[in-house]
């Protein structure tokens, strides 16, 4: 019995070894490797060393202060993402009726607004799947999904299909200004004047919702002087007289009285462009799930409660 459990404990510090070098080649440094899953920077770099070791040659060769991936590591990637992505498939499809999970995992700025609602509409309808939810940026969704820790995720912007991911276009949510009491001047002039531009606080540069609406800021004639890495922070900043912000409207629904907030619409301002302003919200899964009944009903649920609920 010793025996047994003694390989077992081998055989999940492996995987767990794998999951980590998986996670370190999509992060950016070893900190951030380590925030994604969850652990300590000693940890990670202790799971990986142990994988040298069992490997025989090194995955990792360090530069200065930044390490990155051997040749040896990125062809042994080639062959073990998918792999590993695989084995979580067929480990989640073999679970008994009685016995359903789903791993869905949100945007946190979705999460924080619309999301939690479309949770619970989700677990009312289908009691007898265990919901398990998870919210982050959504680019660690995409990579989680990826490597077939979740199945079905909720994010910003607009992915491309790969071999293993499903991505469909759920809906385009409207964006708001939520205004500071201190700068009311300003916003009356942006509303009258074509030639006046509006100062915020919105989301950081490198977040798929900045690479969507950057296009835009010159035709709405919005000049984003600060950058968060959260909507709900930018949003929280407006309420305290911080400057004006450009959130998802959802997001402003939750910080901001309606007299706070703004739908950028083509009447709220003069001259402005012929469609509301936007950003896009992708469903993805993985391809393999659908296969379910139970589970392709969940999908489409996602798709109908979510338009509901972006659009009450």
């Amino acid at each position: 019995m010793m025996i047994l459990v003694s390989i077992w404990e081998s055989d999940v510090a492996m995987l767990n070894q794998l999951e980590s070098l998986i996670v370190f080649s999509h992060s950016n440094t070893m900190a951030e490797a380590a925030s994604r899953l969850r652990v300590s920077q000693s940890a990670l770099s202790k799971r990986l060393s142990a994988l040298e070791h069992q490997l025989g040659y090194p995955l990792l060769q360090v530069h200065g202060r930044k390490a990155e991936l051997t040749e040896q590591a990125i062809a042994l990637l080639e062959q073990l993402e998918p792999l590993y992505a695989q084995m979580s498939d067929v480990l989640h499809s073999i679970q008994t009726p009685s016995r359903l999970s789903l791993d869905i995992a949100m945007a946190d700025a979705i999460m924080v607004s619309w999301g939690a609602s479309l949770i619970a509409r989700l677990q009312n309808e289908f009691p007898d799947i265990n919901i398990q939810v998870h919210s982050h940026r959504s680019a660690t969704i995409i990579e989680r999904l990826n490597r077939g820790r979740y199945q079905l995720g909720i994010c910003t912007g607009t992915p491309q299909d790969t071999a293993a991911l499903l991505v469909e276009p759920l809906l385009y949510e409207p964006m708001a200004i939520v205004t500071s009491r201190h700068h009311r001047d300003s916003f009356k002039r942006w509303q009258q004047d074509d030639q006046q531009t509006l100062p915020i606080t919105c989301i950081e540069e490198n977040s798929a919702m900045w690479r969507w609406l950057q296009p835009s800021f010159k035709s709405w004639r919005l000049l984003p002087e600060r950058t968060l890495e959260s909507s709900v922070g930018a949003a929280r900043l407006a309420m305290e007289n911080c400057g004006h912000a450009l959130v998802p409207e959802g997001v402003a629904r939750v910080i901001a009285p309606a007299r706070r907030r703004f739908r950028l619409t083509p009447e709220l301002i003069v001259n402005a462009p012929n469609a509301l302003l936007t950003r896009p919200c992708s469903l993805i899964c993985r391809k393999g799930i659908l296969k379910d009944k139970a589970y392709r009903l969940v999908y489409q649920a996602i798709q109908r409660h979510s338009a509901e609920l972006v659009n009450a």
